[in-house]
């Protein structure tokens, strides 16, 4: 039996993915000049990247990518990073749905 997910629960995933992406991108220029730093944060953003990619994949046949990001950034509530997480397991999986 598939796992069954709100829309409001999936878009604070995504709010959750955009505070992430958007903190290590920043770390990412602060921490530029340095090796070691710069690239950690970058790597971690490019991470949740692919995890917000495939977060959205659930929405896509519902809203254009432009509504997604748009109702993504505008949440109010962020999930945690472990919800954001376990979903993604279960995309993996392929045992998500989304309530009708």
């Amino acid at each position: 039996m598939k796992n069954v997910y709100t829309e409001e629960y999936i878009f604070s995933c995504l709010a959750c993915c955009e505070a992430i992406i958007d903190k290590n991108l920043y770390l990412t220029k602060v921490w530029k000049n340095t090796l070691t730093e710069g690239g950690e944060f970058e790597a971690k953003a490019r991470k949740w990247m692919a995890y917000r990619t495939m977060i959205r994949q659930l929405l896509s046949g519902r809203y254009s990518t432009k509504e997604i990001i748009c109702r993504s950034k505008s949440c109010q509530k962020k999930s945690t990073q472990k919800a954001v997480k376990e979903i993604v397991a279960q995309i993996h999986k392929g045992d998500v749905q989304l309530e009708e």
